[in-house]
């Protein structure tokens, strides 16, 4: 366990299913501004598209009463979520391929090799002793179960919102680079910002 880990060792990431819709909307709705949160119909096509591409973060409290259980076998509640989904190519920097509300359906390429992640949000008044951590916690477990399922995935693309900084740091400290700029992407109560594209390479070819 790397330092720090043993402050989420309550927390365990596993794979999103459509059961999970209502959990990822109450997360959207408390960690995204009204104008830019996506729909539930959104994310249900993710879930039910995008298979082992799309995680949640479960908070599973051990009080000791449930020595000998595994984690499924305990009381959770959901409180982050990570989507993702496999793309042939994304050729430049069109908005469209980075659009809010894109159809997964239509994106999506099970034998692509870029993984674009569509979202990822942990939600603020998650339990936790350490403030700091979780997220990259959450990123970096999803990341690591994402890749073992899909082998082929050699590029990673994301999205940030130019004044989320804490996220910025989440994924240059993962190796994530920035590559790119989408201006007035973002719409916000004070104007429009920017999107940075970033990406990690994992292998050439």
């Amino acid at each position: 366990m790397e330092n720090g880990e043993n402050d989420f060792q309550d927390f365990y990431v596993d794979w999103a299913f459509p059961e999970h819709i209502d959990s990822l909307m109450l997360t959207e709705d408390k960690c995204f501004a009204e104008g830019i949160r996506e729909e539930r119909s959104v994310f249900l096509e993710r879930l039910e598209t995008s298979f082992f591409c799309n995680t949640v973060l479960k908070y599973q409290p051990f009080t000791g009463s449930e020595s000998g259980c595994s984690p499924d076998d305990r009381a959770s509640e959901i409180y982050g979520y990570f989507c993702s989904e496999i793309r042939g190519c994304m050729p430049g920097l069109p908005k469209n391929d980075f659009a809010l509300g894109h159809s997964a359906k239509e994106a999506h390429d099970p034998e692509g090799h870029i993984l674009y992640i569509s979202s990822f949000a942990v939600r603020p008044d998650a339990p936790r002793k350490n403030k700091k951590g979780l997220g990259r916690f959450f990123f970096r477990r999803s990341l690591d179960m994402i890749l073992k399922k899909n082998q082929k995935i050699g590029r990673i693309v994301l999205i940030v919102n130019e004044d989320w900084a804490p996220a910025r740091r989440i994924y240059e400290t993962e190796g994530f680079i920035t590559t790119g700029e989408i201006p007035g992407f973002f719409e916000t109560a004070d104007g429009r910002r920017k999107a940075y594209v970033m990406e990690k390479i994992l292998k050439k070819g």
